[in-house]
């Protein structure tokens, strides 16, 4: 998988071996669902019970419209051999790989346990899959969100 900035201020992810599409299509895997990410963020927040009937909806409709437009993407990436994140996007993908991350680090713990990560495929796996996320993030905001111009 090679990724390169395109002239329009996106990026084009070209797949060159057969799992790359999984590997894409891992990131709503790992996302998970809006409703474990609102009780996440209520439990941070010491949240009263107008939490879930103010802050919820809106989070999951957020969280839905963001994984829908990597789906998309992904789904798109499938016929054409690559995928395109355009401008546009940037924060969704940027708020679906930041979630992906998220989830993986509260299940695998995989910054605390240091060599120990590699000690099962299923972590070592995990472990991969969030560097790539975290690169892919770094990517996105040096050429698709500009916050390093």
């Amino acid at each position: 998988m090679k990724v390169v900035p395109t002239l329009e201020g996106g990026l084009k992810v070209e797949l060159e071996a057969d799992h790359d599409i999984e590997v894409l299509e891992m990131i709503l895997t790992d996302a998970g669902q809006p409703e474990v990410l609102s009780a996440e963020l209520a439990e941070l927040m010491e949240a009263s019970d107008d939490w879930d009937e103010l802050m919820s909806p809106e989070l999951w409709e957020m969280f839905y419209g963001h994984l829908a437009i990597v789906g998309k993407a992904v789904k798109a990436a499938k016929e054409l051999g690559s995928l395109h994140i355009e401008k546009s996007s940037g924060d969704a993908w940027y708020s679906a790989l930041n979630q992906a991350r998220l989830r993986l680090e509260r299940e695998y713990q995989l910054h605390s346990k240091g060599d120990l990560v590699m000690e099962d495929d299923v972590s070592r796996n995990a472990y991969i899959r969030d560097r790539f996320y975290c690169t892919l993030q770094t990517l996105l905001l040096d050429f698709v969100m500009g916050l390093n111009d």
